[in-house]
Order: C-alpha cells, then structure tokens, then sequence
C-alpha cells in the first residue's frame, strides 16, 4: 500500500470510529417532516377540542357512543400551517386517529378520521380518499 493510500485508510478508519461512538441522534425534525410522536398534552387537546363537534358528527353512527374525548399522543408536521395527527381516546379500550389541518389564520380542517385504530400503532398519515368518476 502507498504511503497516501494507507494515511487515508487510517483517516477514513478514525473517522468511522468517531461516527460510531457518537450520538447521532437528535430531537430535530426533517424540515417539512413528522415530528416524533408525543403525549397528549394541552396545545394537542385544544387541537382536539376544536375539531371535536365535527369528528363527532363523523362517528355519529359509532356504536358505542364515544364517552370521551382525550388525546393520548400526537405528531405534527409544519407546512404552509401545521398538520396535526391526533390519536384520541374515545371510550375505554377504544382510539381513532384524526387528520388534522390548521392553517396560517387559525382555522381548523378534519382531513380524515379513523376508527377503531390500535393504541400502540404509529401515527401515519391516512391515506388520502380518491373518488374515482367512470
């Protein structure tokens, strides 16, 4: 091996090693990406407060009625506004996920909302209904 060859291996080595021992994680969010999932706290639960004669509305068939209506955790995403995914609590046992955007003036939009979703399932974005005219 040269002399050049084997100092930039050596380098390259040092380096590697150094990545490797340090945390590289961080607590930053991806601009434009999901943040990490958190509890549900009192800035989520005003979110859900504010939607929540509309995803009433959405589950006025759900059997049993919701007797609650507590975000357990949440994520949110900035964009021209803030999108929101709540998972919120609505009966013993019993969670939905609700899509949610606020924009810019304040103003609140059910995106989606999803039933009968898992506690410990991660929150995604809900997959975009497409109606389909043939």
């Amino acid at each position: 091996m040269h002399a050049s060859t084997l100092s930039l291996a050596v380098a390259s080595g040092m380096l590697l090693a150094l990545f490797s021992t340090t945390n590289c994680t961080s607590n930053l969010s991806v601009p434009g990406g999901w943040s990490a999932e958190k509890p549900g706290d009192v800035s989520a639960q005003e979110v859900a407060d504010a939607v929540k004669t509309e995803v009433l509305r959405q589950l006025a068939d759900a059997r049993p009625v919701p007797s609650e209506f507590v975000v357990v955790k949440y994520t949110t995403q900035i964009v021209a506004g803030k999108n929101y995914i709540l998972k919120i609590r609505v009966g013993p046992g019993r969670y939905v996920q609700v899509d949610v955007f606020r924009s810019l003036q304040n103003t609140f939009t059910v995106k989606t909302v999803l039933r009968d979703v898992m506690l410990l399932a991660p929150l995604r974005p809900a997959a975009p209904s497409i109606t389909i005219n043939t």
